[in-house]
């Protein structure tokens, strides 16, 4: 193999992956609020480190992502408040839209 390979094609992100991801940690902070919410966030986080890895993103824009959701899931208040199925929701209709307008 050269150097020059540039590997398989990347798939096309699918729009279910990003608002399940969401939804997933939206349930995560409501079940794990309190001293759990460390172990919530972990795993928050680890889910946001896949979806933002398949989706390409790459250096501080992903540990971004990472951190903020981590913190997302620490805050008190927030298990009422669904910001990760929002923002899954958000993405994929930016998918949706971008895909729409390539010809």
């Amino acid at each position: 193999m050269s150097g020059s390979d540039p590997g398989p094609a990347r798939a096309e992100p699918h729009p279910v992956p990003a608002i399940a991801a969401g939804l997933a940690i939206d349930l995560l902070d409501l079940t794990l609020a309190g001293p759990l919410g460390v172990a919530g966030a972990i795993v928050a986080g680890a889910l946001v480190w896949w979806l933002v890895r398949a989706r390409g993103w790459t250096g501080p824009l992903r540990w971004f992502a990472v951190a903020l959701t981590a913190i997302y899931c620490v805050l008190p208040l927030t298990e009422l408040v669904p910001l990760g199925t929002l923002v899954g929701a958000a993405i994929s209709i930016a998918d949706w839209r971008a895909r729409k307008n390539r010809p």
